[in-house]
């Protein structure tokens, strides 16, 4: 099991834990096994960012960008994804257990393998399909 990163720099952004990153651009950046429990990614841009291994549990993706960005057998347990945009995602392994996914957008995302147990919150969700989910 790899350690958990935390406290550094990528592309001028401290990275650690419950960081206030709202509207920051960490498109295409490394941010595998890193701790971001309870930060505020709110209208982020992660596109391409790869975040495997990954600690998010509570933290805030409300409107994030996360357009194939690699989030595979990340923690995303209580976390908030309402409205975000997770087109061509890989959440492989990933835990969505009790998360908001209001509005989210997972078109031509990869969810194979991902919990997303009865209590992951939908309203409006466009599935990897395409269908939406109330």
């Amino acid at each position: 099991m790899e350690l958990l990163r935390k406290n550094f720099k990528v592309n001028g952004y401290l990275i650690e834990l419950g960081a206030d990153l709202a509207g920051a651009d960490l498109s295409g950046a490394d941010l595998r096994n890193t701790n971001l429990i309870t930060a505020n990614l709110q209208g982020a841009n992660l596109s391409k960012a790869n975040l495997a291994g990954a600690k998010l549990f509570k933290a805030n993706l409300r409107e994030a960008i996360l357009v194939n960005a690699n989030l595979e057998n990340v923690d995303l347990r209580k976390a908030s994804l309402f409205k975000a945009n997770l087109t061509g995602a890989n959440l492989f392994e990933a835990d969505l257990s009790e998360t908001d996914l209001g509005f989210a957008n997972f078109t031509d995302a990869k969810i194979k393998s991902t919990k997303m147990p009865e209590f992951a919150y939908f309203m409006n969700t466009t599935m990897p399909d395409g269908t939406i989910h109330d």
